[in-house]
């Protein structure tokens, strides 16, 4: 009898194991289908990115200091303000790149703003010479490129979403031309022009996201803070930033974008004496809005 009921009970426990393993095997399947992330590939970048548009800075502001043959120039503070710049303007932009894992690009930017005649309150010197005496009228046009070219590298890359870094070069070169005008000498016109040119190393970064197939966002920033000697520079200082998005056409084949943009760019002159010196700044605020061809 006592043997019927040890076997009866070894029975009964063994089939209590097996359906108490039957159950945790069902349980450890389902969790682990649970915590696994199956994540598309990355979405390959096109061998060619291209696009072309144009900027509409909605406000601009620009300081400049001109000395020349020891003569101290005047600092003009707010050259749209007090000089009558256009605070506004709209100038080309394009972007190119080529390759895969590793792409490398050309990009740049252009503008010129004029502006009306302004009268003076103070004397106005530039560039060794008496533009405006108090009273007179003074006259600004303003001209800016810049172009780059850069590699990038993307570290970090799925369906949705890619990290990349940048580095290059940057060309930079303005113009600024005033033109004086006595009041009581309206036939007079006193005219200087200067030009200012820097080239310097630029790094930076972009995140991108594309939640949805169509559609893509993305901010890009660029920045240098340098200071090179052979260009008799103190220091410079450039910060470009970029916050913008496209929507996508044919299969990727095109997209159209835009993006909201703010570019600052600072240089001084080394503090030694010299035959001439300009000290500038300029902050611009915009709109971009670009075409892209994709292949």
């Amino acid at each position: 009898m006592w043997g019927a009921l040890a076997l009866g009970a070894g029975a009964q426990d063994s089939g209590g194991d097996s359906g108490l393993d039957e159950w945790e095997g069902e349980q450890d399947a389902g969790f682990d289908e649970w915590i696994t992330l199956d994540e598309d590939a990355a979405r390959p970048p096109p061998w060619v990115q291209a696009e072309v548009g144009f900027v509409g800075w909605v406000e601009a502001r620009s300081q400049i200091r001109a000395d020349r043959r020891g003569v101290a120039g005047t600092e003009l503070r707010n050259l749209e303000d007090e000089q009558g710049l256009d605070s506004a303007g709209i100038g080309p932009a394009f972007r190119i790149t080529f390759g895969q894992a590793l792409r490398v690009g050309f990009k740049g930017d252009h503008l010129i703003r004029s502006g009306s005649l302004q009268q003076q309150d103070r004397e106005v010197v530039f560039d060794g010479k008496q533009i405006a005496a108090p009273g007179d009228y003074v006259k600004t046009r303003f001209e800016f490129l810049t172009l780059g070219t850069f590699a990038s590298w993307s570290p970090i890359a799925g369906r949705d979403y890619r990290l990349t870094v940048l580095g290059g070069l940057q060309y930079f070169r303005f113009d600024l031309e005033l033109t004086g005008t006595a009041l009581a000498r309206q036939s007079v016109l006193l005219r200087q022009r200067v030009r200012g040119e820097l080239l310097s190393p630029v790094f930076g970064g972009q995140f991108e996201l594309r939640p949805f197939d169509a559609l893509g966002i993305y901010t890009r920033i660029e920045f240098m803070n340098w200071s090179w000697k052979d260009l008799e520079l103190k220091d410079a200082q450039y910060f470009d930033f970029r916050l913008g998005g496209r929507i996508y056409f044919f299969d990727d084949l095109f997209a159209f974008g835009g993006e909201y943009r703010f570019m600052l760019l600072r240089a001084r002159a080394r503090d030694e004496d010299s035959a001439r010196r300009v000290n500038g700044a300029v902050a611009l605020n915009g709109l971009a809005f670009f075409l892209e061809l994709r292949f």
